[in-house]
């Protein structure tokens, strides 16, 4: 005996222990109510839950007549019953018949309860002339399912579904109790086919007769038969009365009905066999939409004057075996095939045929020769196409189209099934839908939709071809936009290229975060990197005012602390900041960093005057190490510098912390906090020294620089009085400069009178030449016409 066996042991014999099931043996029940419970999902359970759960259910049990339904719900306490196990109990007492469990279950997942725990002891019980029980081993054999579900609140949901589950049972009852007289029914109208009707071809006549016998042969469960009269003259369809077997017994709405419209001429057609799908689902053996078989019956004039229906459900087996072995789907297979034209043993014809075989099952139940066809031949000719293909056929009733999808295997998600459902739906005014797919080792992906409507509602969709074109764009991937995006920004040929090199390089976690044409432009950046440093600069479409995404492509991983000082210093805020690594099909990997960046407002980002302009043209600058990253870069945003003007101040800033007690920061912060006055300031020195422009140039730096003295009155700070007039006074002293000579490599000569700059200590010298550049700073001083002086 195993571990798991003495667990199992234990177990009942400790539920059954002092357990009163008189006159029934407590320990004997206990065994035989578990038997075909796994001992696993037995040691699960506690001892007490055991015990109550026997008990509730011979409670249940303990008088019954004969083919009575019982059902009982409860949600058991321990204060209350002793015993608990967090869910609602849900516990049946009938005949031993088929389906009671699919039925049950289909009903609990329908209505939307989770089950969580089922066992279905199946019981021999003796009961008196009373019905109570008298013992075990009794002739007649029980099904006592004991089910729990999630806990359900509120006492009449509950009794509600016990409602339903007693009126469920009942169905299953009567399709059972009515299977061998459906069966009967088929055949003797196989049979009378033999003998006619005349008006019919025998060949239709035989073809039917198949597929009775065939259904027959354990091919369809059974569920429903009603023979109905036809009147051609004046439309009326009328149920015979009495003809009704299993869930058609009964009476259900009028038994008179005049048919009119498509309905009305499709129930005069001499066609005998009518195969489709019911308008309601089953609520037996498993929950889908019953399927319809009407078999017409015709006078010796052939004339129709009524219909054999037939209402269930075909087997499993019926959608998983071949078609081959199927009589009815056999002969219009091979209809197919002789329409297509194609030779049964040609590459076309097998693959038609294997096209047929992995066909919706109940498509080629109901779909007629020439629709099939033609669906089934387009499929074997776009084999090797990547498009999205759309076949619809509507059902004869107008009751449901039936919707093919085929669409790339890769292409194929959640996401894009929904959407196409949502597509589908609106137009064809659906009130509900139903999916089936088929994913295997093909390039296709195949999905049917079943989009049911009302009949008496809007017409649906007449334009195959443009719903056709909505799916494309809705099945469209993020690959198959960036491609799109790369052809519409390069070219075919150079995005044939890229897309070869870096196609596979974008990861799943940036597809996510961009737009396929964001991409497009990464890649170009990317491609062009040789080494070094892109970047680009860009606004959302979702931005608020003032905010921009900052991209810098890289051969190399950055760190944050290289870039966020640099932002800071332009007076940006750092809102977010993603990295991703893209790598090329020869290995080259680029680096992209992507910061969300955020100025006071959007005037912020307005471009400046200049060849190279703006706050980009300035970051890189600052990168490559052409300008310094101090808080003057702040002037760029503010008041529209160029990163070059900006230079100029700086140029004068560092001359400035040489000759006063004013720190670098200090000297910053008197131009950044008076803007408009670092930009009057930038105004005197192009005045003074900007190539081209002679005349009035004396005039002209006058007035520049009065407006700086006129501005100077309205700041509020002594010092900062002090420095812009320091700044004012070292600009106007100087008398050459090689700022506008490209070929001077960014370092900056300033000749200047130091005479004229008033803070100047004595002794002056005769002319000072100060040089500035990011990589040093000096200053050469002449006390006489002839140079005898050095660097400073």
């Amino acid at each position: 005996m195993t571990i798991l066996d003495e667990r199992r042991r234990s177990l009942l014999t400790e539920a059954a222990a002092g357990l009163d099931t008189a006159p029934i043996d407590a320990t004997e029940l206990i065994g035989l109510y578990h038997r075909h419970l796994l001992t696993e999902d037995l040691a699960t359970r506690h001892p007490d839950d055991i015990r109550g759960g026997v008990l509730s259910h011979l409670a249940l049990a303990r008088t019954r007549r004969p083919g009575e339904i019982l059902v009982a719900g409860f949600t058991p306490t321990v204060e209350t019953h002793g015993w608990a196990t967090g869910n609602t109990v849900l516990q049946v007492v009938t005949d031993d018949t088929a389906f009671i469990v699919d039925s049950v279950t289909a009903e609990l997942d329908r209505q939307g309860h989770e089950v969580r725990f089922l066992i279905h002891p199946q019981l021999g019980i003796e009961r008196d002339a009373d019905g109570t029980i008298v013992g075990l081993g009794g002739e007649s054999t029980e099904s006592w399912l004991h089910v729990e579900v999630t806990r359900i609140a509120g006492q009449e949901v509950l009794d509600g579904l016990v409602a339903r589950l007693r009126d469920v049972l009942t169905e299953v009852a009567t399709a059972v109790a009515d299977w061998e007289p459906m069966l009967r029914q088929a055949a003797d109208i196989s049979a009378s086919l033999a003998a006619g009707p005349e008006a019919v071809p025998a060949a239709e006549r035989r073809q039917v007769q198949g597929l009775l016998d065939w259904l027959v042969d354990d091919h369809f469960v059974f569920l429903g038969y009603r023979r109905y009269r036809y009147s051609d003259d004046d439309g009326v369809l009328e149920q015979v009365p009495g003809s009704g077997l299993g869930l058609m017994r009964g009476g259900s709405g009028t038994s008179r009905r005049a048919l009119r419209g498509t309905v009305g001429e499709k129930a005069a057609e001499r066609q005998l066999l009518i195969i489709t799908k019911a308008n309601s689902r089953s609520t037996v053996h498993r929950s889908a939409y019953l399927d319809y078989i009407g078999i017409k019956t015709v006078d010796d004039n052939g004339v129709v004057d009524g219909e054999h229906r037939f209402i269930g459900l075909f087997t499993s087996n019926v959608y998983h075996g071949s078609v081959r072995a199927i009589p009815f789907l056999a002969a219009k297979v091979d209809e197919v095939l002789a329409a297509s034209g194609f030779a049964p043993d040609s590459h076309s014809g097998k693959r038609l045929l294997s096209v047929l075989e992995t066909y919706p099952r109940d498509e080629l139940f109901q779909g007629d020769v020439e629709y099939l066809t033609d669906v089934a031949t387009r499929i074997v000719s776009s084999r090797y196409q990547r498009q999205t293909q759309l076949f619809a056929r509507p059902d004869v009733y107008g009751r449901f189209t039936s919707c093919l999808v085929l669409l790339p295997r890769d292409r194929y998600n959640t996401d894009v099934r929904l959407r196409i459902q949502e597509i589908l739906t609106a137009s064809f005014h659906g009130t509900g839908v139903e999916y089936t797919t088929r994913v295997d080792d093909s390039a296709t992906a195949m999905v049917h939709y079943v989009i049911r409507r009302d009949a008496n509602g809007a017409p649906p969709a007449e334009d195959l071809e443009d719903l056709q074109d909505w799916l494309r764009r809705a099945v469209q991937t993020w690959d198959s936009d960036w491609q799109a995006a790369m052809v519409a920004e390069f070219g075919e040929i150079e995005a044939a290229r890229l897309v070869a090199r870096w196609g596979g390089g974008l990861d799943e976690a940036y597809k996510a975060m961009h737009q396929p044409r964001m991409a497009a432009v990464d890649v170009r950046h990317v491609d062009e990197l040789a080494e070094g440093l892109q970047a680009s600069l860009y606004q959302e479409m979702s931005a608020r005012p003032g905010e921009r995404r900052l991209r810098l492509y890289c051969d190399r991983a950055l760190r944050l602390t290289e870039v966020l000082p640099l932002l800071l210093d332009f007076g940006l805020a750092v809102t977010d900041e993603r990295t991703h690594r893209v790598v090329a099909r020869d290995g080259a990997a680029r680096h992209i960093l992507d910061f969300g960046v955020s100025a006071e407002d959007e005037s912020w980002w307005a471009p400046s005057d200049g060849e190279e302009s703006g706050f980009l043209a300035a970051f890189l600058a600052v990168w490559e190490r052409r300008a310094e990253s101090d808080r003057f870069n702040q002037l760029i945003g503010s008041v529209r510098l160029t990163w070059r003007q900006v230079v100029v101040l700086r140029m004068v800033a560092a001359y400035l912390r040489q000759t006063m007690h004013y720190s670098t920061g200090y000297l910053e912060s008197a131009l950044v906090e008076n803007p408009a006055i670092a930009r009057q300031l930038v105004d005197v020195f192009e005045a003074r020294f900007l190539p081209g422009e002679l005349d009035d140039r004396d005039a002209r730096e006058q007035a520049a620089a009065d407006a700086v003295l006129a501005s100077v009155a309205d700041v509020p700070s002594l010092d900062h009085d002090r420095m812009i007039q320091a700044f004012l006074a070292v600009i106007r002293a100087g008398e050459r400069t090689n700022f506008y000579r490209p070929e001077a490599g960014g370092a900056v000569a300033f000749k200047l009178d130091p005479q004229r700059v008033p803070h100047l200590p004595a002794p002056r010298p005769l002319i000072e030449t100060w040089v500035y550049s990011t990589r040093l700073e000096g200053v050469h001083l002449r006390f006489g016409k002839v140079a005898r002086g050095g660097l400073r």
